[in-house]
């Protein structure tokens, strides 16, 4: 795939999860501050498959702080990126390091990591250690949230390699 393909590419993608994630917003199942079900990471998933951890990276990494700016505010900037950052990283480096993680796998735990990322955030903004018992309610919303947007992605993977768009002949599927 050619450069400026890729490129277009991936500005879709980053639309496609911004649409996603202000659809979530609309959802009113935030049991607790922080906890949504990441739907935008299915887009995220997809793109690891798809385009490469570099590039799923930097796609997560727009759209988080698009996506923070445009329905969470400025102050939410830093916990979407951080948590973006990082769980498209570990997702991207599981993915390449091991075929022991199906789509599923990779989401819970990317959103697991994502949810650390949001703590560690919030620790060094608050200034206190006294966030992280908060972790242990953030991590089961995460297993919980990662396992259905994993669903989702394997879904939507399993049709991409039926069609064969993009060239790829295993998906982890």
């Amino acid at each position: 795939m050619n450069k400026g393909k890729k490129v277009i590419l991936m500005g879709i993608f980053i639309a496609l999860g911004l649409v996603l994630q202000y659809i979530e917003s609309l959802i009113p199942i935030a049991v607790l501050p922080g906890g949504k079900i990441g739907l935008s990471n299915i887009v995220t998933i997809i793109n690891i498959y798809l385009l490469g951890p570099w590039n799923a990276i930097i796609i997560a990494t727009l759209r988080a702080f698009l996506g923070a700016l445009l329905f969470g505010g400025v102050s939410a900037i830093p916990y979407s990126v951080v948590g973006a950052i990082l769980s498209s990283s570990i997702m991207g480096y599981m993915i390449k390091k091991t075929d022991k993680f199906s789509p599923v796998g990779i989401s819970v735990l990317g959103a697991i990591t994502h949810n650390f990322g949001q703590i560690l955030v919030a620790m060094a903004i608050f200034m206190s250690f006294k966030i992280i018992v908060y972790l242990p309610v953030l991590i089961v919303l995460g297993v919980l949230g990662g396992f259905i947007t994993g669903i989702c992605a394997l879904k939507i993977l399993k049709h991409i390699k039926k069609v064969s768009f993009f060239g790829k002949d295993n998906f982890g599927v």
